[in-house]
């Protein structure tokens, strides 16, 4: 699944998501079919292919009721029009529930049992917050065939401006991220290899970009390995 300046999709990690050490058990980044027959995805949702990650909840090893909650980074506000989608998969014939939480507190997308074996896209409206947090939440029924995966969470017309103010619609950049993330590290680690937020440089030995895409300058960020 492919991370682009608006997406998450689990190619480089979880892109500053976290589980909540609260919660019973953990969501997993994932390639290919999951552990149980008759339940999970083959593939994640962008490539198509065992090549591709995802992040899924495991139900042979749970038990009734437990969850797995993963969280966002907190974002300092949004717009009007903002939303969350994403793409779920919910195949087998013990399917729990997978509930969006906001704060960690007010359901904002709520779906129950077993759906068509294929990725499907969720969409949640978000609206107009202060600082806020999203968490994805799966809970749990008795039986294996019970797999949750989740790919490619996009953030939709939630740009906020340098000022702090709402500038209308626009996808999130970089740019955003370094505001609402700022308080995580610039590091995002996964087999060894790390990516690492910076900026644009005009240095002849260097093999950086002179320029993020979405300035043209030095003042732009980007993410480089």
């Amino acid at each position: 699944a492919v991370v682009s300046t608006q997406s998450t999709g689990f190619e480089a990690g979880i892109c500053g998501w976290r589980d909540d050490e609260a919660a019973h058990f953990e969501w997993v980044r994932h390639q290919g079919s999951t552990a149980s027959w008759n339940t999970g995805p083959i593939s994640d949702h962008t490539t198509g292919n065992t090549d591709g990650h995802y992040i899924y909840v495991e139900a042979s090893t749970q038990g009734k009721g437990d969850t797995a909650r993963l969280m966002s980074p907190e974002f300092p506000s949004s717009g009007p029009e903002c939303q969350m989608t994403f793409w779920y998969h919910m195949y087998g014939n013990d399917i729990g529930t997978l509930r969006i939480l906001l704060d960690n507190q007010t359901l904002l997308w709520n779906l129950t049992g077993g759906q068509d074996n294929k990725w499907i896209q969720g969409t949640v409206d978000v609206g107009l917050q202060g600082d806020f947090f999203l968490v994805t939440e799966a809970i749990m029924k008795d039986g294996y065939e019970g797999d949750i995966a989740i790919d490619d969470i996009q953030f939709v017309n939630c740009a906020i401006g340098a000022d702090g103010e709402y500038d209308g619609p626009a996808d999130i950049t970089f740019e955003d991220m370094y505001r609402a993330f700022s308080h995580l590290s610039q590091y995002e680690h996964q087999d060894d290899t790390y990516w690492v937020l910076g900026r644009g440089t005009w240095d002849w030995w260097s093999s950086r970009p002179q320029a993020d895409h979405t300035y043209g300058n030095t003042s732009g960020h980007f993410y480089e390995v």
